[in-house]
């Protein structure tokens, strides 16, 4: 869809067609990275609750 958009503008260039390629890839590619990212944090926090817990153990 954007790529059509794009080709529909008045002064379309080949810079402009490459930029919303670039972007909406960009996009795509940060799409497939959140699910990662979020799994990380969910680590995160598992390790942060279990630490905390042996403090209060261990003291």
């Amino acid at each position: 869809m954007n790529l059509w958009l794009g080709t529909q503008m008045a002064e379309v260039t080949a810079g402009r067609i490459f930029t919303v390629i670039n972007y909406s890839w960009d996009f795509i590619e940060s799409t497939f990275a959140l699910p990662m990212a979020l799994q990380g944090l969910a680590r995160l926090q598992e390790i942060t609750t279990r630490l905390n817990s042996n403090e209060l153990i261990s003291m």
